[in-house]
């Protein structure tokens, strides 16, 4: 019907405990959306930083959140000190090393070190973060003492279908 179109086909919860039927529960429909296949028509839906759920990238809990526990997650991430996005991640530090603090005038290392001086692991492994970061999706929130490294709870800036 549209050979040169981009077509998506996108299913739509109406009722989630479901529409009877005879034999069947209805939930849902479908929606088909056509759009030129030349140019991104929809847009990403703006990020608030403020109102936004995130979860802290640092691991606080007393179970394998140390430093000790899981070696390759100490690393440096290196975040940009005017929009505070992270830039990328730094190698891991092995064990036997201190970690140094280094910020120059346009960029700081955010070690997860929390507000005792312990030392910490983040969420992810490296590669993963580097994932993350690429995405735009890690950034800090200034706290008491330094930031704050976040990410955003949902993980894609497009609607849900």
């Amino acid at each position: 019907m549209f050979p040169s179109a981009l077509v998506h086909q996108i299913t739509v919860v109406i009722n989630p405990g479901g529409t009877y039927r005879i034999n069947f529960a209805r939930v849902h429909e479908y929606a088909l959306y056509v759009f030129p296949n030349v140019e991104e028509v929809v847009q990403p839906a703006p990020i608030d930083r403020t109102t936004e759920t995130t979860w802290k990238l640092r691991r606080t809990g007393s179970e394998s959140s140390k430093r000790h526990q899981r070696p390759n997650q100490f690393y440096p991430i290196v975040v940009d000190k005017k929009t505070t996005l992270a830039k990328r991640v730094g190698p891991a530090l092995p064990l036997h090393e201190k970690w140094q603090p280094y910020e120059n005038d346009r960029e700081v290392h955010v070690y997860p070190i929390d507000s005792k001086g312990v030392e910490r692991v983040w969420r992810y492994a490296g590669e993963t973060m580097m994932k993350h970061v690429l995405a735009g999706n890690v950034y800090g929130r200034k706290q008491p003492g330094g930031l704050e490294l976040l990410s955003p709870q949902r993980t894609s800036r497009y609607g849900k279908t």
